[in-house]
């Protein structure tokens, strides 16, 4: 298996809450599927890497506002629908930082 370098990606959107992307149990919102269709602007299409290491740092303007773990899940779902991992059950790693800042914006760093 080749070696690959650390893959980042920033993502010029406000985070999305698992509260906000889903109804009930498995239905997707029409906020989530715009969400999805947006992110897929700025996440290239991947060749299903595993990935055993995830970073994601929120920028927000209001940090307090989100619940950082609820906005990492669906991340991690359009990152896994989009190729850039082969599925979430592989990361051993997860680490999720708010930061202030002056715009809202995900930045997300993949290691292998």
């Amino acid at each position: 298996m080749r070696k690959r370098d650390n893959t980042i990606l920033e993502v010029p959107l406000s985070p999305l809450s698992v509260n906000e992307a889903f109804q009930g149990r498995k239905f997707k919102t029409a906020k989530y599927k715009k969400f999805e269709r947006d992110c897929s602007l700025f996440i290239p299409q991947g060749d299903n890497p595993i990935i055993k290491e995830i970073r994601i740092f929120l920028i927000l303007k209001h940090p307090l506002r989100r619940d950082a773990d609820n906005c990492a899940k669906a991340i991690m779902d359009i990152l896994q629908k989009r190729g850039q991992m082969k599925n979430d059950r592989y990361i051993d790693k997860l680490y999720i930082e708010r930061i202030k800042g002056d715009e809202d914006k995900i930045i997300v760093e993949l290691i292998e």
